[in-house]
Parts: structure tokens; sequence; C-alpha cells
């Protein structure tokens, strides 16, 4: 279970930072945080099945996305939206 959701959950947050930060035109970033999405997702569920314990993987998971989320919130609270 940790493996699929929090791998969504990463792949979610990565799309969208880079759909967010990624200076190019808004159709191209949120084509490109898509494909990346995609690719995290597969690297983080092989990454928790290789993980030496469920809670280290939960761990890292949960903070991997609290960090790109604050990013998130951070690049839009600069931007004044």
């Amino acid at each position: 279970m940790v493996a699929v959701f929090g791998g969504y959950a990463l792949a979610a947050a990565v799309g969208a930072c880079l759909a967010v930060l990624l200076p190019i035109t808004r159709s191209d970033a949120v084509l490109v945080g898509t494909l990346a999405s995609g690719l995290v997702y597969v690297a983080s569920v092989i990454w928790v099945f290789a993980a030496a314990s469920v809670r280290r993987a939960l761990v890292r998971l949960i903070l991997s996305v609290a960090v790109l989320g604050g990013g998130i919130l951070l690049s839009r609270l600069a931007a004044g939206q």
C-alpha cells in the first residue's frame, strides 16, 4: 500500500511542482510535469520495495511530498496567487 499510494502522492507532487516552477510556457510545463510524474511513480514504487523497512520508506516519501508541496506553496505565495 505504501508503494502504490505513496508513489502516487510523490508523482503528483513532482508533476505539480514542475508544472508550477518550470520557466517555460504553461502548456509545455504541464506536459513535462506529467511525463516526469510517470517516471517518478515507477521509480518510487521500485524504491519502496527495495527499502530496508516500510517505516523508513514511508517517512521518506512523506518528507519528499511535504518538501515538494512546500515548494509549490512558496512559489504561489511569491507570485501573489
